[in-house]
């Protein structure tokens, strides 16, 4: 729906933004993977590792798309079903470094590791079976009771819940990937300062919890001290990598060099 909205303004993946944000999700995208791999591979509890492959299945064979939209007023990201990513550069212009850019990507996949389409779509069938009832019990229409008792009973404290498990689910990931994930508060404090400024993310602020909620809960001693760890391992693995690589190389230019010397 999305796609076919803002057809038009699609980035082309020659773009400089598009290729930018697509390497940082492919970045996220690979934390994944490895995160379902060790988590599922690592457990010595065959229920356990049952569980968690059942708790992951919908993940498997997942084609990730991304996309671009050039809409500078629109600052919003998001993850549609199927795990298509959809980043406006409104958004872009507020977030300089890969490492923020990094931190809305990983939520935006966190929420679909948790599931969250699915659970709406669910909750929004219970509300209908609700309404229903409702109008039979009133014998008429309810649209105004409706909607109110939508948005303050299903719509806002949901919506809150999920955002929070997206945020923590998001800041393990940017761990994963080898971002920073101290830098998942300040953009989430960042969000509060757009929304004083009253642009479009007013609307998005409406049904998630404050910036500084987000940022409070992200910092609690016990989140981010996982996160430094898994952070740690990331850029640990990282620097073994280089030096393999750099070993390779160092090999292959004294092999070439023995090679020239006896020709």
């Amino acid at each position: 729906m999305v796609y076919e909205t803002y057809q038009g303004k699609l980035l082309r993946e020659r773009h400089r933004e598009y290729v930018r944000v697509r390497l940082i999700a492919s970045d996220i995208l690979k934390a994944l993977q490895r995160e379902l791999r060790r988590n599922q591979l690592g457990s010595d509890n065959g229920q356990a590792k049952k569980g968690s492959k059942v708790a992951t299945q919908h993940l498997q064979g997942l084609k990730w798309e991304m996309a671009v939209i050039d809409e500078p007023d629109e600052i919003n990201a998001g993850c549609f079903p199927g795990g298509k990513i959809v980043v406006f550069t409104g958004l872009l212009d507020h977030l300089k470094t890969d490492a923020e850019i990094a931190t809305i990507l990983a939520h935006e996949v966190g929420h679909v590791v948790a599931r969250h389409g699915a659970e709406k779509i669910s909750n929004r069938m219970c509300f209908l079976f609700l309404r229903i009832i409702l109008r039979i019990l009133t014998g008429g229409p309810t649209t105004t009771i409706n909607e109110i008792c939508k948005y303050f009973l299903l719509d806002l404290p949901l919506c809150r819940r999920r955002e929070k498990e997206a945020d923590y689910i998001g800041l393990l990931l940017l761990a994963s990937a080898g971002y920073d994930p101290r830098c998942a508060p300040q953009v989430y404090e960042k969000f509060d300062e757009l929304g004083e400024l009253g642009t479009s993310l007013l609307g998005y602020l409406t049904t998630h919890p404050s910036g500084k909620t987000r940022a409070q809960l992200l910092s609690q001693d016990k989140v981010m001290k996982e996160a430094i760890i898994i952070y740690k391992e990331s850029c640990s693995r990282r620097d073994t990598k280089r030096r393999v690589w750099f070993l390779c190389g160092l090999w292959f230019f004294t092999l070439l060099c023995i090679i020239l010397l006896c020709c």
